[in-house]
């Protein structure tokens, strides 16, 4: 709630220490904080209501983030840890790893109602979770330190790229964030600055951020495409870019990118034209049926993106059409519900 104590000035309004929350500590040097009380149950539920909050974790024993929080997934905007590592549902992912006891995790819940948190620890949960964590920290780049409030960013691929190429965020030419493509994914906490220090060690509110990778060739910039959200700065913001690095990927005409398939609400089509021409890209259903004309006109050559909002179809297989100079190509997309 934005309440806080600070030891130099004797001021304090934290009403108390309540059990099921989480708190920020700020301190000089390592230091061992020890708290007595009554012991609380694993399955203790802690009550959740829609936005930010910080909140304890029960269970003695570590377990994967993807699993404890489970039973709230449907209402589970985001989950950050104090190293901003970050789980998000709806793109399916996390490098988060385990949630630890002593450890306090933040929360964005989307709820009208409050809602109970009761972690999952059993071996049901972990034999029915198909998705784990994805995390390497970087070898070559920094790692930026945590200065208190940062952003989470996505990044994707279009195509495959060499595994392990590391992903540096950047501000005016400093690091401000990094991490590691696995299985063409990686989540980069991009840290803001910290206000608590004389020198700007961070980005800071509406600068733009600078997206450059590391592979065998060196540090070198990359082409992107902004999926979700924008690449400048937001304390708690969440966006998604698809690298395009076109050493790697020389384009040709077609569909290149849907995000997300399957979906539910909006997809976002991404295609290229290697010319300019008049395209047309349509929406059918499996019998054939025109459901959407997403676009008509002429472009030219290079990437392009298409949004389908889907709220108001039923949820099924579609197929995309996209025809331009006299070339078709067909994808299949998923629609759930």
């Amino acid at each position: 709630s934005g309440n806080f104590y600070r030891p130099a000035y004797d001021f304090n309004n934290i009403p108390g220490w309540f059990v099921d929350q989480g708190y920020q500590v700020l301190v000089t040097d390592d230091a061992v904080l020890s708290l007595t009380g009554m012991t609380v149950f694993a399955d203790a539920p802690i009550g959740l209501e829609d936005g930010w909050q910080i909140v304890s974790y029960y269970p003695r024993q570590p377990v994967e983030a993807t699993i404890a929080l489970s039973g709230i997934v449907d209402h589970l905007e985001i989950a950050k840890d104090g190293r901003g590592n970050f789980y998000v549902p709806a793109w399916d992912f996390s490098n988060m790893g385990e949630m630890v006891e002593g450890q306090g995790y933040y929360l964005k819940i989307d709820t009208d109602d409050v809602i109970e948190l009761v972690y999952r620890t059993g071996e049901e949960e972990a034999a029915s979770a198909g998705h784990r964590s994805v995390y390497d920290e970087p070898g070559r780049l920094p790692v930026h330190a945590v200065t208190g409030g940062n952003m989470s960013l996505l990044v994707t691929t279009e195509s495959p790229l060499q595994e392990g190429v590391e992903v540096g965020v950047y501000v005016g030419g400093e690091l401000v964030g990094s991490g590691v493509l696995r299985d063409d994914v990686c989540g980069i906490s991009v840290w803001g600055d910290d206000p608590f220090t004389d020198v700007v060690d961070g980005a800071l509110s509406g600068q733009r951020l600078e997206v450059m990778i590391f592979d065998d060739s060196g540090l070198h910039a990359v082409d992107y495409n902004v999926v979700l959200g924008g690449l400048t700065y937001e304390t708690d913001g969440f966006s998604v870019i698809s690298l395009v690095d076109s050493a790697v990927q020389p384009f040709e005409f077609g569909i290149v990118s849907l995000y997300p398939n399957p979906f539910n609400g909006i997809l976002r089509i991404g295609f290229h034209l290697d010319g300019s021409c008049e395209a047309l890209l349509k929406v059918y259903d499996l019998q054939g049926r025109e459901a959407a004309e997403l676009f008509r006109g002429g472009l030219k050559a290079g990437l392009h993106e298409a949004l389908w909002d889907a709220a108001d179809f039923p949820a099924g297989v579609y197929i995309l059409r996209l025809t331009a100079a006299n070339r078709t190509q067909i994808r299949k997309v998923l629609l759930v519900k």
